[in-house]
């Protein structure tokens, strides 16, 4: 109940792993449902630093605005400190935990009975039944696209983690063989159920948010279908099925598509890229059996097989303040491109810098999807676009933009880092190598091996003739002819490296991988559990996290970073 203030998070993270590792382990014969009550409301609560009782209380209606903490006022839910896969673990645990000869409760017979209550009595306590609603899954409902109607039951963390926790479990438990007539028969399964429960509410609720679950695992399952042609026509042949749940607005998809959307992510990630996307949503009756993926066939096919990388606001035809001010920078960028070395060369450089002032003075306030979008960041990812969609892939070198951003552009505060990364791509001959061995033929070769506690790369005898750098081979190919999975992979990065530009200086650990490594050295990578730091050469390796049957950390010094 008490944790001292002076603790650090990763202390008291440490604590709550072992108090509730305490109360939940397996097989335990003394868990109550108050134990259980108690950590569900953990979940659902916020953990609130009170500095002026020297304690760390657990829910309780507190103004959490009213309160300082070393990390700002407010800034203390319980996630912050407990990360939400140690909870989703936890979860999982109590809802699989077995009393007695007892069975696991229908229509999905995955759980028990009792913790699947507390989960309802939980949600129900903070919100009111009449509020009961279709559940929809966190990424739709941060979607701004897809319209979702507003639940209190629903949009509470223990309902969010509660629908990651059953359909983890149905990945891993029933999944891995599942075909997806099985998928489809389950969602009838459940739907039936729902049916037969409408006036009691607890039921109720926790079969919402299964079903959620039950149709998200049978989206991911109908695009791993229809994307591999031994299964294909087995897939289209439920077609029908597919389409009524992926429209039907029980199934929780809100407005706008957000089932037909995430259809369409899972066969992105099937087929490995937009290009391979576009050719399969060309294949004859894929669009007249699933009518829902032909927009985004005619969307893509209007785009260009040029142009899906490209982010919205670059595309031909769209209007808006960022687009705007895109065309505008590109359009300032080429001039100088074109004149450079000529009679105008000093003419276009000077209307560059007088009208990206005048654009960072105007101080606009620029929102995307009614996002606020900080202008100067903004800028910063811009240029970068047009160094590398408008100047690099054009095989175009310009070495005076670099040169007119770090001398009369200061105001954008580009860090070296930055502009070392810009010159790389306006001026290929300043893109330093860093020669490696390559990847060994044999996949069962080790490249890793322990020196101490520290892993390092194994050394191989290779001859110089043979290492080569992987980034710049990347980049800049020898063979003209190359793998269209290439170009995919560079604009992909590119994409990356342009939103990592409009971030504020080491909010990410992005950002000091791209922008300042040196000092990285003698730190740990993001969620890295391994004693092992960045070295002075920048190299680090992460060679994974051993589990024990019980699901603890194999090693003890995992904690210790």
């Amino acid at each position: 109940d008490v944790i001292h203030p002076d603790f650090p998070k990763r202390d008291i993270s440490c604590y709550l792993e072992n108090l509730l590792d305490f109360f939940f382990s397996p097989g335990s014969t003394s868990v109550t449902e108050d134990d259980i009550r108690w950590f569900f409301i953990l979940i659902n609560e916020q953990l609130t630093l009170d500095f002026t009782q020297d304690v760390i209380a657990v829910g309780g209606d507190v103004d959490l605005s009213s309160m300082d903490s070393p990390e700002g006022p407010g800034e203390s839910p319980l996630f912050n400190v407990l990360a939400p896969s140690v909870a989703r673990h936890f979860l999982r645990r109590i809802l699989t935990h077995k009393v007695d000869d007892e069975k696991p409760v229908k229509p999905l017979s995955i759980f028990y009975r009792m913790p699947r209550k507390l989960v309802a009595d939980t949600l129900l306590s903070k919100g009111r039944s009449e509020d009961l609603t279709t559940y929809m899954p966190v990424v739709y409902r941060n979607t701004p696209a897809i319209q979702v109607k507003r639940s209190d039951v629903m949009m509470q963390p223990l309902a969010d983690l509660y629908f990651l926790t059953v359909l983890e479990h149905m990945k891993d438990e029933k999944a891995s063989g599942m075909r997806l007539e099985t998928a489809l028969q389950i969602i009838k399964e459940v739907q039936d159920h729902l049916q037969n429960n409408q006036s009691h509410v607890q039921e109720k609720l926790v079969c919402l948010i299964e079903l959620q679950a039950v149709v998200q695992l049978t989206l991911e399952k109908s695009a791993e279908a229809l994307a591999h042609k031994d299964t294909r026509q087995n897939a289209l042949e439920w077609s029908p099925t597919i389409s009524s749940k992926v429209s039907d607005p029980f199934t929780g998809g809100g407005e706008n598509g957000g089932h037909e959307q995430m259809v369409l992510m899972h066969l992105l990630r099937e087929l490995k890229g937009p290009t391979r996307l576009l050719e399969f949503l060309n294949i004859p009756n894929i669009t007249r059996s699933l009518d829902f993926l032909q927009d985004y066939k005619d969307k893509l096919e209007s785009a260009g097989k040029e142009s899906v990388h490209l982010l919205p606001f670059m595309l031909h035809g769209a209007k808006g303040q960022l687009t705007e001010i895109y065309s505008t920078v590109s359009q300032l960028m080429n001039d100088i491109v074109q004149h450079e070395g000529k009679e105008r060369e000093k003419e276009t450089q000077t209307v560059f810098v007088q009208v990206i002032r005048e654009i960072l003075r105007s101080n606009k306030l620029l929102r995307y999807d009614n996002i606020p979008v900080n202008l100067k960041q903004f800028m910063r990812m811009v240029i970068w676009l047009v160094a590398y969609y408008g100047l690099y892939c054009h095989k175009t070198r310009c070495s005076s933009l670099v040169h007119l951003l770090k001398t009369q552009l200061r105001e954008l505060n580009f860090t070296r880092g930055q502009l070392d990364i810009l010159s790389s791509f306006l001026n290929p001959d300043e893109m330093q190598r860093h020669l490696e061995a390559p990847l060994p033929a044999d996949a069962r070769e080790e490249i890793l091996e322990f020196v101490g506690e520290q892993v390092r790369p194994k050394v191989r005898n290779v001859k110089e003739s043979e290492k080569f750098d992987p980034i710049h081979s990347l980049f800049y190919p020898k063979d003209e002819k190359e793998d269209p999975s290439d170009v995919e992979l560079r604009h992909a990065l590119a994409n990356l490296v342009a939103v990592v530009f409009s971030l504020p200086e080491g909010s990410s650990h992005l950002w000091y991988f791209l922008f300042d490594q040196s000092r990285l050295e003698g730190t740990f990578l993001p969620g890295f559990m391994y004693p092992n730091e960045v070295s002075a050469e920048k190299m680090f390796f992460d060679c994974g996290i051993l589990l024990n049957e019980e699901g603890k950390y194999e090693r003890p010094d995992y904690r210790e970073h």
